[in-house]
């Protein structure tokens, strides 16, 4: 998505972020869009490879465990790109 590359971009270029923490912090939030792509569209890609691309390591046992997760990990992924951007350059 072209959002997530601009972000990179920022991360990267004018941030001095490496590029594998750059895609680091931003997975989540990509395989939140892949998610809901995946969801409500139909692709080759499924939900638990989605969820496999983002580290989950086994299926969920529930959906409220798969969105617990979930949240969890794009709640992290905001404070750490909050970090991120307000550390000295």
């Amino acid at each position: 998505m072209k959002q997530f590359g601009l972000l990179r971009l920022l991360l990267t270029r004018i941030l001095s972020t490496s590029e594998e923490e750059a895609r680091a912090l931003l997975k989540p939030l990509q395989g939140t869009a892949d998610l809901r792509n995946a969801a409500a569209h139909r692709t080759e890609q499924t939900l638990t490879d989605v969820f496999s691309e983002m580290g989950a390591n086994s299926p969920f046992a529930t959906t409220r465990a798969a969105w617990t997760w979930l949240v969890d990990e794009v709640a992290t992924s905001l404070t750490r790109l909050a970090e991120t951007i307000r550390r000295p350059a």
